[in-house]
Protein backbone atom coordinates (compact mmCIF):
# COMPACT_ATOMS: atom_id res chain seq x y z
CA UNK A 1 0.00 0.00 0.00
CA UNK A 2 1.43 3.38 -1.14
CA UNK A 3 1.54 6.17 1.12
CA UNK A 4 -1.53 8.07 -0.33
CA UNK A 5 -3.63 5.36 0.04
CA UNK A 6 -2.61 4.69 4.03
CA UNK A 7 -2.93 8.58 4.56
CA UNK A 8 -6.79 7.93 2.96
CA UNK A 9 -7.75 5.00 5.15
CA UNK A 10 -6.03 6.76 8.56
CA UNK A 11 -7.64 9.66 7.47
CA UNK A 12 -11.23 8.31 7.68
CA UNK A 13 -10.44 6.45 10.83
CA UNK A 14 -9.35 9.64 12.66
CA UNK A 15 -12.45 11.72 10.94
CA UNK A 16 -14.55 9.78 12.71
CA UNK A 17 -12.17 9.32 15.87
CA UNK A 18 -12.62 12.93 15.94
CA UNK A 19 -16.23 13.11 15.20
CA UNK A 20 -17.24 11.09 17.77
CA UNK A 21 -14.92 12.31 20.40
CA UNK A 22 -15.97 16.09 19.50
CA UNK A 23 -19.71 14.33 19.82
CA UNK A 24 -18.96 13.29 23.16
CA UNK A 25 -16.98 16.20 24.25
CA UNK A 26 -19.75 18.41 23.08
CA UNK A 27 -22.75 16.01 25.19
CA UNK A 28 -20.42 15.06 27.94
CA UNK A 29 -19.82 18.77 29.01
CA UNK A 30 -23.23 19.40 29.59
CA UNK A 31 -23.82 16.20 31.86
CA UNK A 32 -20.30 16.41 33.60
CA UNK A 33 -18.68 19.03 35.87
CA UNK A 34 -15.17 20.78 35.19
CA UNK A 35 -13.46 18.89 38.19
CA UNK A 36 -14.59 15.29 36.76
CA UNK A 37 -12.18 16.65 33.92
CA UNK A 38 -9.41 17.42 36.13
CA UNK A 39 -9.83 14.14 37.79
CA UNK A 40 -9.61 12.48 34.73
CA UNK A 41 -6.79 14.44 33.68
CA UNK A 42 -5.07 13.42 36.61
CA UNK A 43 -5.17 10.30 36.14
CA UNK A 44 -4.36 10.70 32.92
CA UNK A 45 -1.12 11.92 33.82
CA UNK A 46 0.04 9.18 35.63
CA UNK A 47 -1.28 5.91 32.79
CA UNK A 48 0.49 8.14 30.25
CA UNK A 49 3.62 7.96 32.06
CA UNK A 50 2.91 4.27 32.71
CA UNK A 51 2.55 3.81 28.83
CA UNK A 52 6.01 4.86 28.35
CA UNK A 53 7.06 1.59 29.87
CA UNK A 54 4.85 -0.75 28.21
CA UNK A 55 7.01 -1.63 25.24
CA UNK A 56 9.89 0.19 25.54
CA UNK A 57 10.07 1.00 22.18
CA UNK A 58 10.01 -2.13 20.77
CA UNK A 59 6.77 -1.37 18.57
CA UNK A 60 8.35 1.54 16.53
CA UNK A 61 11.70 -0.95 16.34
CA UNK A 62 8.82 -4.04 14.81
CA UNK A 63 7.75 -1.27 12.50
CA UNK A 64 11.42 0.40 11.56
CA UNK A 65 13.50 -2.63 11.51
CA UNK A 66 14.17 -3.96 7.97
CA UNK A 67 14.09 -7.68 8.67
CA UNK A 68 12.14 -9.34 11.72
CA UNK A 69 12.77 -13.09 12.63
CA UNK A 70 9.90 -15.41 14.14
CA UNK A 71 11.92 -15.67 17.53
CA UNK A 72 11.65 -11.93 17.61
CA UNK A 73 8.43 -11.58 17.44
CA UNK A 74 7.15 -13.76 19.87
CA UNK A 75 10.07 -12.60 22.29
CA UNK A 76 9.05 -8.93 22.04
CA UNK A 77 5.50 -10.24 22.29
CA UNK A 78 5.79 -11.94 26.06
CA UNK A 79 8.39 -9.08 26.98
CA UNK A 80 5.47 -6.64 26.33
CA UNK A 81 2.80 -8.55 27.60
CA UNK A 82 4.74 -9.15 30.98
CA UNK A 83 5.40 -5.17 31.15
CA UNK A 84 1.85 -4.39 30.78
CA UNK A 85 0.94 -7.06 33.68
CA UNK A 86 3.57 -5.56 36.03
CA UNK A 87 2.36 -2.26 35.14
CA UNK A 88 -1.30 -3.08 36.14
CA UNK A 89 0.12 -4.28 39.56
CA UNK A 90 2.25 -1.42 40.14
CA UNK A 91 -0.34 1.06 39.40
CA UNK A 92 -3.01 -0.29 41.19
CA UNK A 93 -0.54 -0.57 44.38
CA UNK A 94 0.74 3.09 44.36
CA UNK A 95 -3.14 4.48 43.38
CA UNK A 96 -3.55 5.76 47.07
CA UNK A 97 0.16 7.12 47.04
CA UNK A 98 -0.37 9.02 44.21
CA UNK A 99 -3.87 10.50 45.32
CA UNK A 100 -2.30 11.72 48.46
CA UNK A 101 0.72 13.59 46.47
CA UNK A 102 -2.12 15.03 44.23
CA UNK A 103 -4.28 15.84 47.53
CA UNK A 104 -7.46 14.20 46.14
CA UNK A 105 -8.44 11.29 47.71
CA UNK A 106 -11.08 10.72 44.22
CA UNK A 107 -7.95 9.85 42.09
CA UNK A 108 -6.93 6.73 44.39
CA UNK A 109 -10.31 4.37 42.53
CA UNK A 110 -9.59 5.69 39.25
CA UNK A 111 -6.31 4.93 38.95
CA UNK A 112 -6.90 1.30 40.60
CA UNK A 113 -9.35 0.72 38.12
CA UNK A 114 -7.29 2.31 35.23
CA UNK A 115 -4.90 0.01 35.51
CA UNK A 116 -6.67 -2.67 33.63
CA UNK A 117 -5.96 -0.80 30.38
CA UNK A 118 -2.54 -2.18 30.17
CA UNK A 119 -3.17 -5.83 30.33
CA UNK A 120 -5.86 -5.56 27.91
CA UNK A 121 -3.95 -3.18 25.40
CA UNK A 122 -0.64 -5.58 25.81
CA UNK A 123 -2.16 -8.93 24.55
CA UNK A 124 -2.38 -7.02 21.02
CA UNK A 125 0.14 -4.53 20.83
CA UNK A 126 2.44 -6.78 18.37
CA UNK A 127 -0.34 -7.77 16.46
CA UNK A 128 -1.16 -4.35 15.60
CA UNK A 129 2.46 -3.35 15.38
CA UNK A 130 2.52 -6.24 12.45
CA UNK A 131 0.00 -4.43 10.63
CA UNK A 132 1.14 -1.35 10.64
CA UNK A 133 4.51 -2.35 9.12
CA UNK A 134 2.49 -3.98 6.41
CA UNK A 135 0.55 -0.48 5.82
CA UNK A 136 -2.52 -2.63 6.53
CA UNK A 137 -4.00 0.28 7.40
CA UNK A 138 -7.57 -0.94 5.76
CA UNK A 139 -7.61 -3.31 7.87
CA UNK A 140 -6.93 -0.60 11.19
CA UNK A 141 -9.12 1.74 9.73
CA UNK A 142 -12.01 -0.44 10.64
CA UNK A 143 -10.99 -1.83 13.73
CA UNK A 144 -9.95 1.58 15.15
CA UNK A 145 -13.07 3.05 14.28
CA UNK A 146 -15.42 0.13 15.97
CA UNK A 147 -13.40 0.60 19.17
CA UNK A 148 -13.88 4.04 19.02
CA UNK A 149 -17.65 4.64 18.37
CA UNK A 150 -18.08 1.34 21.28
CA UNK A 151 -15.87 3.87 23.90
CA UNK A 152 -18.01 6.89 22.60
CA UNK A 153 -21.69 5.08 23.08
CA UNK A 154 -20.64 3.94 26.67
CA UNK A 155 -19.27 6.88 27.54
CA UNK A 156 -22.42 8.65 26.89
CA UNK A 157 -24.67 5.80 28.46
CA UNK A 158 -23.37 6.06 31.56
CA UNK A 159 -23.28 9.36 31.96
CA UNK A 160 -26.85 9.80 31.21
CA UNK A 161 -27.24 7.16 34.37
CA UNK A 162 -25.05 9.52 36.30
CA UNK A 163 -21.95 8.05 37.23
CA UNK A 164 -20.01 11.19 36.76
CA UNK A 165 -16.18 10.47 36.31
CA UNK A 166 -16.37 6.93 35.85
CA UNK A 167 -17.85 7.52 32.41
CA UNK A 168 -14.78 8.53 31.17
CA UNK A 169 -13.31 5.87 32.83
CA UNK A 170 -15.51 3.10 31.04
CA UNK A 171 -14.59 5.02 27.65
CA UNK A 172 -11.28 3.88 27.70
CA UNK A 173 -11.84 0.79 29.48
CA UNK A 174 -13.94 -0.22 26.40
CA UNK A 175 -12.47 1.20 23.31
CA UNK A 176 -9.34 -0.50 24.53
CA UNK A 177 -10.84 -4.16 24.97
CA UNK A 178 -12.80 -3.69 21.95
CA UNK A 179 -9.89 -2.65 19.72
CA UNK A 180 -7.55 -5.76 21.36
CA UNK A 181 -9.71 -8.19 20.56
CA UNK A 182 -10.36 -6.95 16.91
CA UNK A 183 -6.84 -6.99 16.21
CA UNK A 184 -6.34 -10.39 17.79
CA UNK A 185 -9.50 -11.95 15.74
CA UNK A 186 -7.50 -9.95 12.63
CA UNK A 187 -3.71 -10.95 13.03
CA UNK A 188 -3.06 -14.22 11.95
CA UNK A 189 0.13 -14.24 13.45
CA UNK A 190 0.36 -16.38 16.85
CA UNK A 191 3.29 -16.11 19.38
CA UNK A 192 5.77 -18.84 20.29
CA UNK A 193 6.19 -19.69 23.67
CA UNK A 194 9.63 -18.99 23.78
CA UNK A 195 11.01 -15.57 25.01
CA UNK A 196 14.77 -14.86 24.39
CA UNK A 197 17.11 -12.89 25.96
CA UNK A 198 19.57 -12.82 22.20
CA UNK A 199 16.74 -12.25 19.96
CA UNK A 200 15.67 -8.92 22.00
CA UNK A 201 18.71 -7.50 22.13
CA UNK A 202 18.55 -7.36 18.86
CA UNK A 203 16.33 -4.14 19.15
CA UNK A 204 16.88 -2.88 22.77
CA UNK A 205 19.42 -0.32 21.97
CA UNK A 206 17.45 1.07 19.27
CA UNK A 207 14.13 0.68 21.64
CA UNK A 208 16.11 1.60 24.75
CA UNK A 209 16.96 4.72 22.99
CA UNK A 210 13.42 5.95 22.05
CA UNK A 211 11.98 4.57 25.12
CA UNK A 212 14.04 7.48 26.94
CA UNK A 213 13.07 10.00 24.53
CA UNK A 214 9.32 8.88 24.90
CA UNK A 215 9.51 9.85 28.56
CA UNK A 216 11.47 13.15 28.60
CA UNK A 217 8.30 13.66 25.72
CA UNK A 218 5.91 12.72 28.50
CA UNK A 219 7.53 15.24 30.40
CA UNK A 220 7.49 18.07 27.79
CA UNK A 221 3.41 17.45 27.05
CA UNK A 222 2.10 16.69 30.71
CA UNK A 223 4.55 18.96 33.09
CA UNK A 224 2.26 21.20 32.84
CA UNK A 225 -0.81 19.57 34.22
CA UNK A 226 0.95 17.98 36.86
CA UNK A 227 1.81 21.71 38.13
CA UNK A 228 -1.25 22.88 37.85
CA UNK A 229 -2.82 20.26 39.00
CA UNK A 230 -0.86 19.63 42.32
CA UNK A 231 -0.59 24.07 42.69
CA UNK A 232 -3.74 25.23 41.72
CA UNK A 233 -6.23 22.27 41.90
CA UNK A 234 -9.18 20.26 39.29
CA UNK A 235 -10.91 22.70 38.71
CA UNK A 236 -8.46 25.24 36.84
CA UNK A 237 -7.19 22.04 35.57
CA UNK A 238 -10.23 20.96 34.57
CA UNK A 239 -10.04 24.10 32.22
CA UNK A 240 -7.07 24.05 30.93
CA UNK A 241 -7.69 20.61 29.80
CA UNK A 242 -10.68 20.79 28.00
CA UNK A 243 -8.90 23.84 26.18
CA UNK A 244 -6.58 21.22 25.24
CA UNK A 245 -9.05 18.56 24.01
CA UNK A 246 -10.51 21.72 21.63
CA UNK A 247 -7.93 22.88 19.88
CA UNK A 248 -5.63 19.90 20.06
CA UNK A 249 -7.96 17.33 19.14
CA UNK A 250 -8.07 17.77 15.55
CA UNK A 251 -4.25 18.51 14.99
CA UNK A 252 -3.62 15.15 17.52
CA UNK A 253 -5.79 13.10 14.85
CA UNK A 254 -3.67 14.57 11.88
CA UNK A 255 -0.29 14.17 13.33
CA UNK A 256 -1.42 10.70 13.76
CA UNK A 257 -2.37 10.37 10.24
CA UNK A 258 1.12 12.01 9.19
CA UNK A 259 3.18 9.60 11.83
CA UNK A 260 1.49 6.22 11.27
CA UNK A 261 1.69 6.22 7.46
CA UNK A 262 4.58 7.50 7.23
CA UNK A 263 6.81 5.73 9.26
CA UNK A 264 6.40 2.45 7.38
CA UNK A 265 6.86 3.92 4.00
CA UNK A 266 10.40 5.82 5.17
CA UNK A 267 11.87 2.95 7.07
CA UNK A 268 11.54 1.33 3.57
CA UNK A 269 13.33 3.79 2.33
CA UNK A 270 15.51 4.86 4.81
CA UNK A 271 18.76 4.01 2.63
CA UNK A 272 17.67 6.35 -0.29
CA UNK A 273 18.04 9.66 0.47
CA UNK A 274 16.40 11.44 -2.21
CA UNK A 275 13.19 9.90 -2.02
CA UNK A 276 13.02 10.23 1.85
CA UNK A 277 13.91 14.01 1.35
CA UNK A 278 11.09 14.12 -1.07
CA UNK A 279 8.93 12.50 1.75
CA UNK A 280 9.39 15.07 3.93
CA UNK A 281 9.00 17.81 1.76
CA UNK A 282 5.75 16.81 0.37
CA UNK A 283 4.28 15.31 4.03
CA UNK A 284 5.69 18.92 5.48
CA UNK A 285 3.93 20.89 2.86
CA UNK A 286 0.49 18.69 3.36
CA UNK A 287 0.83 18.98 6.91
CA UNK A 288 0.71 22.98 7.01
CA UNK A 289 -2.07 23.15 4.13
CA UNK A 290 -4.48 20.91 6.57
CA UNK A 291 -3.60 22.43 9.56
CA UNK A 292 -2.91 26.40 9.25
CA UNK A 293 -6.23 26.92 8.34
CA UNK A 294 -7.99 25.10 11.62
CA UNK A 295 -5.93 26.71 13.72
CA UNK A 296 -5.76 30.46 12.25
CA UNK A 297 -10.22 29.92 12.32
CA UNK A 298 -9.91 28.94 15.62
CA UNK A 299 -8.36 31.63 16.58
CA UNK A 300 -10.56 34.25 14.74
CA UNK A 301 -13.78 32.51 16.04
CA UNK A 302 -12.56 31.37 19.56
CA UNK A 303 -14.97 33.25 21.52
CA UNK A 304 -18.32 31.72 19.90
CA UNK A 305 -16.71 28.17 19.07
CA UNK A 306 -16.55 27.84 23.18
CA UNK A 307 -19.91 29.18 23.59
CA UNK A 308 -21.67 27.53 20.85
CA UNK A 309 -19.66 23.98 21.30
CA UNK A 310 -19.25 24.49 25.03
CA UNK A 311 -21.40 26.39 26.65
CA UNK A 312 -21.04 29.59 28.98
CA UNK A 313 -19.64 27.64 31.68
CA UNK A 314 -16.76 27.14 30.02
CA UNK A 315 -16.05 30.53 28.29
CA UNK A 316 -12.37 30.87 30.18
CA UNK A 317 -11.73 28.43 27.70
CA UNK A 318 -11.21 30.78 25.61
CA UNK A 319 -8.23 32.77 26.96
CA UNK A 320 -5.74 29.72 26.30
CA UNK A 321 -6.71 29.28 22.39
CA UNK A 322 -4.34 32.06 21.11
CA UNK A 323 -1.38 30.40 22.74
CA UNK A 324 -2.71 26.56 22.11
CA UNK A 325 -3.80 27.62 18.32
CA UNK A 326 0.37 28.18 17.81
CA UNK A 327 1.52 25.30 19.57
CA UNK A 328 -0.78 22.74 17.58
CA UNK A 329 1.04 24.58 14.03
CA UNK A 330 4.05 23.69 16.02
CA UNK A 331 3.50 20.21 17.09
CA UNK A 332 2.07 19.54 13.88
CA UNK A 333 5.32 20.76 12.21
CA UNK A 334 7.13 18.67 14.66
CA UNK A 335 5.69 15.21 13.73
CA UNK A 336 7.08 15.00 10.41
CA UNK A 337 11.19 15.53 10.94
CA UNK A 338 10.08 13.16 14.41
CA UNK A 339 9.18 10.52 11.87
CA UNK A 340 12.08 11.02 9.53
CA UNK A 341 14.76 10.42 12.43
CA UNK A 342 12.82 7.40 13.54
CA UNK A 343 12.84 6.03 10.21
CA UNK A 344 16.61 6.11 9.96
CA UNK A 345 16.86 4.94 13.21
CA UNK A 346 18.61 7.68 14.84
CA UNK A 347 17.01 7.06 18.12
CA UNK A 348 20.13 8.41 20.34
CA UNK A 349 19.82 11.62 18.69
CA UNK A 350 16.28 12.12 19.36
CA UNK A 351 17.05 11.51 22.95
CA UNK A 352 19.46 14.37 22.99
CA UNK A 353 17.00 16.35 21.57
CA UNK A 354 14.26 14.97 24.04
CA UNK A 355 17.16 16.37 26.95
CA UNK A 356 17.18 19.78 25.45
CA UNK A 357 12.99 20.51 24.79
CA UNK A 358 12.49 18.96 28.39
CA UNK A 359 14.99 21.56 29.58
CA UNK A 360 13.38 24.06 28.26
CA UNK A 361 9.95 23.31 28.87
CA UNK A 362 10.39 22.84 32.70
CA UNK A 363 12.45 26.23 32.89
CA UNK A 364 9.44 27.86 30.79
CA UNK A 365 7.14 26.44 33.39
CA UNK A 366 9.11 27.58 36.42
CA UNK A 367 8.91 30.85 35.43
CA UNK A 368 5.43 30.89 33.76
CA UNK A 369 3.18 29.49 36.36
CA UNK A 370 3.02 33.04 38.82
CA UNK A 371 1.00 34.11 35.65
CA UNK A 372 -1.46 31.28 35.48
CA UNK A 373 -3.20 28.92 33.20
CA UNK A 374 -2.41 32.01 30.05
CA UNK A 375 1.31 32.07 31.47
CA UNK A 376 1.64 28.07 31.39
CA UNK A 377 0.03 27.73 27.87
CA UNK A 378 2.90 30.93 26.94
CA UNK A 379 5.04 29.43 28.06
CA UNK A 380 4.66 25.33 26.03
CA UNK A 381 4.19 27.47 22.80
CA UNK A 382 7.46 29.10 23.19
CA UNK A 383 9.50 26.43 24.25
CA UNK A 384 7.59 23.89 22.04
CA UNK A 385 9.16 26.43 19.32
CA UNK A 386 12.58 26.62 19.97
CA UNK A 387 12.43 23.01 20.30
CA UNK A 388 11.37 22.84 16.86
CA UNK A 389 14.67 24.33 15.51
CA UNK A 390 17.29 21.91 16.01
CA UNK A 391 14.96 18.94 15.59
CA UNK A 392 14.19 20.07 11.64
CA UNK A 393 18.14 20.93 11.55
CA UNK A 394 18.54 16.98 12.88
CA UNK A 395 16.43 15.98 10.37
CA UNK A 396 17.72 17.60 7.25
CA UNK A 397 21.19 16.40 8.18
CA UNK A 398 22.56 14.00 5.05
CA UNK A 399 19.42 14.27 3.31
CA UNK A 400 19.51 16.65 -0.23
CA UNK A 401 16.84 18.92 0.95
CA UNK A 402 17.55 22.97 1.51
CA UNK A 403 15.87 24.43 4.61
CA UNK A 404 14.60 27.21 2.93
CA UNK A 405 13.08 24.69 0.19
CA UNK A 406 11.05 23.53 3.51
CA UNK A 407 10.28 26.85 4.61
CA UNK A 408 9.14 27.79 0.86
CA UNK A 409 6.83 24.69 1.32
CA UNK A 410 5.21 25.78 4.68
CA UNK A 411 5.09 29.11 3.89
CA UNK A 412 2.55 29.73 1.08
CA UNK A 413 -0.04 27.40 3.57
CA UNK A 414 0.78 29.86 6.22
CA UNK A 415 0.55 32.97 4.35
CA UNK A 416 -3.02 31.90 3.08
CA UNK A 417 -4.13 31.41 6.58
CA UNK A 418 -2.93 34.62 7.65
CA UNK A 419 -5.08 36.51 4.61
CA UNK A 420 -7.81 34.13 5.88
CA UNK A 421 -7.53 35.22 9.63
CA UNK A 422 -8.09 39.04 8.93
CA UNK A 423 -10.80 38.35 6.54
CA UNK A 424 -12.70 35.98 9.16
CA UNK A 425 -12.17 38.42 11.21
CA UNK A 426 -13.22 41.54 9.84
CA UNK A 427 -16.30 39.32 8.57
CA UNK A 428 -17.12 38.90 12.57
CA UNK A 429 -17.00 42.04 13.38
CA UNK A 430 -19.09 43.32 11.04
CA UNK A 431 -21.89 40.74 11.46
CA UNK A 432 -22.12 41.51 15.29
CA UNK A 433 -22.21 45.24 15.08
CA UNK A 434 -25.53 43.86 12.26
CA UNK A 435 -27.13 42.31 15.01
CA UNK A 436 -26.51 38.63 13.56
CA UNK A 437 -27.18 35.64 15.75
CA UNK A 438 -24.20 34.17 17.31
CA UNK A 439 -24.57 30.44 15.57
CA UNK A 440 -25.32 32.37 12.00
CA UNK A 441 -22.74 34.34 12.56
CA UNK A 442 -20.15 31.76 13.61
CA UNK A 443 -21.02 28.98 9.87
CA UNK A 444 -21.15 32.08 7.66
CA UNK A 445 -17.45 33.01 9.09
CA UNK A 446 -16.45 29.27 8.76
CA UNK A 447 -17.97 29.53 5.13
CA UNK A 448 -16.32 32.27 3.95
CA UNK A 449 -12.72 31.45 5.38
CA UNK A 450 -12.91 28.47 3.70
CA UNK A 451 -13.50 30.02 0.45
CA UNK A 452 -10.78 32.86 0.91
CA UNK A 453 -7.97 30.60 2.05
CA UNK A 454 -9.03 28.12 -1.13
CA UNK A 455 -8.59 31.34 -2.92
CA UNK A 456 -5.37 32.27 -1.48
CA UNK A 457 -4.25 29.27 -2.68
CA UNK A 458 -5.25 28.75 -6.02
CA UNK A 459 -3.74 32.08 -6.34
CA UNK A 460 -0.14 31.40 -5.09
CA UNK A 461 -0.46 28.24 -7.13
CA UNK A 462 0.08 26.14 -3.92
CA UNK A 463 0.78 22.24 -4.56
CA UNK A 464 -3.17 20.94 -4.77
CA UNK A 465 -3.74 18.26 -1.92
CA UNK A 466 -3.81 15.49 -4.31
CA UNK A 467 -0.38 15.89 -5.23
CA UNK A 468 0.86 16.16 -1.56
CA UNK A 469 -0.33 13.33 -1.04
CA UNK A 470 1.22 11.67 -3.78
CA UNK A 471 4.02 10.08 -1.32
CA UNK A 472 5.44 7.29 -3.10
CA UNK A 473 6.45 4.34 -0.21
CA UNK A 474 7.84 1.13 -1.31
CA UNK A 475 5.13 -1.53 -0.92
CA UNK A 476 5.39 -4.11 1.25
Amino acid sequence: MTVAASVRWIGLTQAVRFASQMLSLIVLARLLPADAYGLMAMAMTVTNLAFLFRDLGTMVAIIQRPHLSESLKSSLYWLNLGLALLLAVLLAALALPLAAAYYEARLAALLAVLALVFPLSGLAAVQQALLERASRFRLLARIETVSALGGVAVALTAAAYGVGVWSLVLQMLAATGLASLQLLRASPWRPRRRCTWRALRQVLDFSGHFAAFQMLNYVQRNADSMLIGRLLGPMLLGVYAMAFKVVLFPLQHISNVASRALLPAMSRCQHDPGRLAEMYLRASGMMALLTAPLMTGLYALREPFVLLMLGPAWSAVGTLVPWLAALGLIQAQATIPASVLLARGRARGMLGLGLFGAALQLAGFAVALRWGLSGMAAAYCLSSLLALLPLTRCALDGLPLRLGALLAEVGKPLAAALVMLVAVMALHQRLAARGAGMAAAFWLCVAAGALVYLGMLLAMRVRQLDGLLALRGARP
